[in-house]
C-alpha cells in the first residue's frame, strides 16, 4: 500500500535486473518515484547518454527531494554532482564490485585507484 508521504525522489540506475525492480517497488511503498534509468547499448554512446542525462536532471532534480542511485558508476557522477549543487540529499547503494577490490582476480572498482 502507498504511502501518503508526499517524500519524492529520483532513482538512477543501469538497467532494470531483479534486484534494481525489487529495490524500485520497496521505494515505491513509501516514496513517490521518478525513474532515470542510464542505458548506453554500446561504450561509445556513453558520452552522449551523460550529456542527456545532465539535461534530464536538470528539470527533474528541483522537482525531488533526494536521489538515490543505484551502483557508484558514472551513471552515477552527475546526478550526485548536482543534487549537491541544488542542495538535495543523495544516496549511494553500493553492491558486489562497488564494495571490493581483488587484484589477484582484476574485480572490484577499489583496486582502480580513481574509482575507489
Amino acid at each position: 500500500m502507498p504511502s501518503t508521504d508526499h517524500r519524492r525522489i529520483l532513482y538512477v540506475h543501469k538497467g532494470d535486473s531483479s534486484f534494481v525492480l525489487k529495490d524500485q517497488r520497496i521505494l515505491e511503498a513509501v516514496f513517490a518515484v521518478r525513474v532515470l534509468a542510464f542505458t548506453p547499448k554500446r561504450k561509445w554512446t556513453i558520452p552522449f547518454k551523460l550529456l542527456a542525462q545532465f539535461f534530464k536532471l536538470v528539470v527533474l532534480l528541483p522537482r525531488v527531494d533526494a536521489v538515490v542511485c543505484q551502483f557508484a558508476g558514472h551513471h552515477a557522477l552527475l546526478p550526485v554532482l548536482l543534487a549537491r549543487l541544488f542542495g538535495i540529499k543523495s544516496i549511494i547503494i553500493a553492491n558486489g564490485s562497488d564494495c571490493v577490490g581483488f587484484p589477484s582476480l582484476h574485480y572490484g572498482h577499489f583496486r582502480k585507484p580513481l574509482l575507489a
